[in-house]
């Protein structure tokens, strides 16, 4: 079976937590199946609650969900976004468009 682990799912299994449960953990550790984590879940641990502040603070310039939290996390942490899309240097200083 090909099984992808949920976020909660995955940090439980990462920590042996015992609230994984011995269902879950019998999944996850059966060699017969194939276990997953998505590259969404990794995105999902990096977003901290100042990003979705700052995520709701920007200007509807770009409606691509996933430039939109790039910029907002550039923002909150200091950082300048460095791109090839055209539309996120409308957001300024904190954007260098190549």
């Amino acid at each position: 079976m090909r099984i992808l682990l949920d976020t909660n799912i995955a940090l439980l299994a990462v920590t042996d937590d015992p609230l994984l449960g011995d269902d879950a953990r019998q999944l996850i550790q059966n060699r017969d199946n194939a276990v997953f984590v998505s590259a969404a879940t990794l995105w999902e641990i990096a977003i901290t609650p100042a990003h979705t502040l700052r995520l709701e603070e920007l200007p509807r310039i770009h409606s691509d969900p996933f430039d939109r939290i790039l910029i907002a996390q550039a923002f909150e942490e200091g950082c300048r976004l460095l791109t090839r899309d055209s539309v996120m240097s409308e957001y300024g200083e904190w954007v260098i468009g190549v």
